[in-house]
């Protein structure tokens, strides 16, 4: 049997380079996750915060 594999806790992941950024449409704060207009946290990071993210 084989282990899953694991990223390494150096490498960063998407999520930690979305989250390094401020989201333009809610304001959440880097760190923070996206939030829905009645300020719950959202299902999805909202698009135009991953294009702050460098491909």
């Amino acid at each position: 049997m084989t282990d899953p594999q694991q990223s390494s806790p150096s490498e960063p992941s998407d999520a930690d380079d979305v989250e390094r950024h401020a989201c333009p449409k809610c304001d959440a704060q880097p760190g923070s996750p996206c939030r829905s207009r009645s300020g719950a946290v959202a299902s999805a990071y909202h698009t135009r915060r991953f294009t702050l993210v460098p491909g």
